[in-house]
């Protein structure tokens, strides 16, 4: 099983990419899951920590530090935080439209 401490981040998906949500580890650079309920997703994500873990010690690389990529990020906008689950249910950003040159 994964290890603890590990931040994941669960948020819906538009209708255009397919529906459900997404789960994602930012301090393991690749690591997601999705599934049709934030339960699916979370469920898929946390077999992916398992494979991506796995594959670290195979690889024989060490494993980042739990919280050290929400710590650069909360760092740069000056904020702290805690716990080692979010739920994100709001409705994802849209991209901005870039105008290009005529």
């Amino acid at each position: 099983m994964a290890k603890p401490g590990y931040e994941i981040i669960i948020k819906p998906l538009s209708e255009e990419d397919g529906g459900g949500f997404v789960a994602f580890v930012p301090d393991l650079t690749g690591c997601l899951g999705d599934g049709a309920t934030p339960k699916e997703a979370l469920d898929d994500v946390m077999h992916a920590i398992s494979s991506w873990t796995a594959a670290q010690k195979r690889a024989k690389r060490k494993m980042p530090v739990p919280g050290s990529a929400l710590a650069r990020k909360a760092a740069a906008r000056g904020k702290t935080g805690s716990g080692n689950f979010w739920l994100d249910l709001d409705e994802p950003p849209k991209p901005a439209r870039v105008k290009r040159a005529a």
